[in-house]
């Protein structure tokens, strides 16, 4: 890979939904194949693998064997600058993962990181401290009493 970009190849998702549909209406791989002229193990590949090792020449006879329209034109994705790698955003020498757009399409930040419990602690100024270091008390026990005056 050059410093000139690449392309990276991935399935579009209404390819492999056509495919997943015409097998349902035509009772199989071989009634497929034999309808459009393309092999049944490349239907095979699209309908068992998440990113089917296809090329996207025959992604396009596909989607016309389909009768879809045609694939969007591809965008040129340049390295990044950090580890050669294509992928939507500087690592800083790590290698992410690839992700491939087509004109139409945006990124989207996907999650929002670890889900943490929330902690809310009392927040006690200076003087209640030292009430509380003067009773040789700690936190837990100041609280319990608390909770047990306003219980009544």
């Amino acid at each position: 890979m050059g410093a000139e970009g690449a392309f990276v190849v991935v399935l579009h998702e209404t390819t492999k939904e056509s495919v997943v549909a015409a097998v349902k209406s035509l009772n199989g791989l071989s009634a497929l194949s034999r309808r459009t002229g393309i092999n049944k193990g490349v239907f095979s590949l699209v309908l068992h693998h998440e990113n089917p090792p296809i090329s996207r020449q025959m992604e396009g006879r596909i989607r016309l064997a389909l009768g879809l329209p045609p694939l969007p034109a591809p965008v040129l994705i340049p390295p990044c600058p950090d580890c050669g790698s294509v992928h939507h955003a500087r690592c800083n020498g790590n290698s992410g993962p690839v992700v491939v757009l087509a004109a139409t399409e945006r990124v989207v930040k996907a999650g929002g990181g670890r889900k943490r419990k929330r902690l809310v602690r009392p927040v006690a100024d200076e003087t209640q401290n030292s009430r509380r270091l003067a009773l040789g008390a700690g936190w837990r026990e100041v609280i319990n009493a608390g909770l047990k005056a306003l219980e009544g």
